[in-house]
């Protein structure tokens, strides 16, 4: 691994481009999961302050050789670090290496692509985790600890990304693709048609739909009669049916997004 920079002057702003290639790509391949983490580090202002329209006499930010992401603790209780995991894996990312080969559980980096590496970090989840040191999740993946880091969670702001990706690829991710991504993972894991309760009457649950103002809506009907009712509203039965843990997602995106 190359050592990184100390002066401003030896950043160069193609390193930026590639790290927010990377960004991009890994926020592609993470969909629903982008609601898991956090982009920290030296990406970040430049995602949040447009480097094209600064005042006058204040420099560009110089910007940053690796991708640090904040993993939510949540991820370790409900098991999502697998997902998590597989899509990178399926993305071709694996555990980078140090100048004497061994693998570096923690920081991460695409195969086959220019020197960017993804780095994790996680919060403390308790009295006995010391700053700086590695969270093991699996056997090939680990995050630092990070004391602080729940304050990023906490003041996160959505940013829009688009452009290229590290492999060249034209890409976009804000809310409209989130929404979209949510909808297609609905199709293919919600098992519908489910009966549950509106208002003390039992409907069906037919199907879901994706309105041309990009909200997802459950079509509900009882007897003769159709009702088009925001997923996000609409009450779940118990045992909710396979695939429900999208919705869920949902809603927690759709908490922070408002």
């Amino acid at each position: 691994m190359a050592d990184k920079p100390k002066p401003a002057s030896e950043y160069k702003g193609e390193q930026l481009r590639l790290v927010r290639e990377t960004c991009l790509y890994v926020a592609t391949k993470l969909g629903d999961l982008m609601d898991e983490v956090v982009v920290v580090g030296g990406l970040a202002p430049s995602l949040l302050i447009d480097q094209s329209n600064l005042p006058e006499g204040t420099s560009a930010h110089v910007g940053r050789m690796d991708l640090d992401v904040g993993l939510k603790l949540a991820l370790l209780d409900e098991r999502r670090y697998r997902t998590l995991a597989e899509r990178l894996r399926g993305a071709n990312f694996m555990p980078d290496l140090t100048d004497d080969g061994r693998p570096t559980r923690q920081r991460w980096k695409m195969s086959g692509t220019a020197g960017v590496t993804v780095d994790f970090l996680i919060p403390p989840s308790g009295p006995e985790d010391q700053g700086g040191k590695l969270r093991d999740i699996e056997s090939d993946f680990a995050a630092v600890i990070a004391p602080g880091l729940m304050c990023a969670f906490q003041d996160r702001r959505r940013v829009r990304i688009d452009g290229r990706t590290i492999l060249g690829e034209k890409a976009a991710y804000g809310e409209s693709e989130q929404i979209v991504g949510f909808y297609t993972m609905l199709e293919d894991n919600l098992e519908v048609p489910f009966k549950t309760e509106m208002l003390g009457v039992e409907v069906t649950v037919e199907r879901i739909d994706l309105t041309d103002d990009e909200r997802i809506i459950a079509v509900c009907s009882r007897g003769k009669a159709r009702q088009r009712v925001p997923l996000l509203d609409l009450p779940l039965p118990s045992p909710s049916p396979a695939g429900a843990d999208w919705i869920a997602a949902l809603r927690r995106w759709a908490r922070v997004e408002r």
